[in-house]
């Protein structure tokens, strides 16, 4: 792939490291001491100026690049420089390393591929683990490799409506029970599930993940 990278220092250096070897890179950095780091530690020349500028990328020959990622410690900046290489210079994807856990739909509207956020990534994270500590409870049998597990059917649960028989479940998984409104059924395979049951269920415990998964709203996974 060809990729250019702007701004940045050490996220820079880091990328550089991990790519060079693999892909073709144009790297952009602003610093004219930090550019002269780059180009002396990673062996590649390194372009000095503001990737803003539509000079300065031209001087990066990027024209039809792969991917064009943008460190700039500005946002702001960060969105100009994406916009400018996918409209001006036609690179394929262009991604951006936000502060502003805010900015990240906001540049997704104004087309920038992938947008990057630590504390939005954490913040998702989190979401997810609170999902999944709401549907799911679970305990370990005969030294760990046995999995007692109680899964929830919400709201928007993959298996909601389905038949046992027609929810896919991973080898080695057995529905012990269903618990619908108090009551326990012992289910086969046509029995259907619904919104608002609980299920028993016996699995290995390296199939426990896949079938956890199953169980998890449309919009969430893990």
């Amino acid at each position: 792939m060809k990729i250019a990278i702007t701004g940045g220092k050490a996220e820079a250096d880091f990328l550089i490291a991990s790519l060079k070897e693999h892909h073709k890179l144009a790297v952009i950095n602003q610093d004219s001491e930090y550019a002269r780091y780059l180009a002396d530690i990673h062996s590649i020349p390194v372009v000095c100026g503001d990737p803003r500028k539509v000079y300065v990328l031209e001087q990066a020959e990027i024209e039809r690049f792969d991917a064009l990622v943008s460190l700039m410690p500005d946002d702001a900046d960060s969105l100009a420089v994406c916009q400018l290489a996918k409209e001006k210079f036609n690179v394929k994807k262009t991604i951006a390393v936000v502060t502003n856990p805010r900015n990240v739909e906001l540049f997704r509207t104004f087309g920038v591929t992938e947008v990057v956020s630590s504390a939005y990534m954490i913040s998702q994270h989190l979401v997810q683990l609170s999902t999944l500590s709401s549907l799911v409870s679970s305990f370990s049998l005969e030294n760990e490799k046995i999995v007692l597990t109680e899964l929830d059917v919400s709201s928007g649960s993959r298996v909601s409506g389905l038949p046992v028989c027609g929810m896919h479940l991973p080898p080695h998984v057995i529905i012990a029970c269903i618990i619908r409104n108090g009551n326990m059924i012992v289910p086969d395979g046509q029995t259907v599930v619904r919104t608002g049951d609980r299920l028993v269920v016996l699995s290995a415990a390296e199939t426990q993940n896949k079938l956890i998964a199953i169980f998890m709203p449309e919009t969430d996974s893990i």
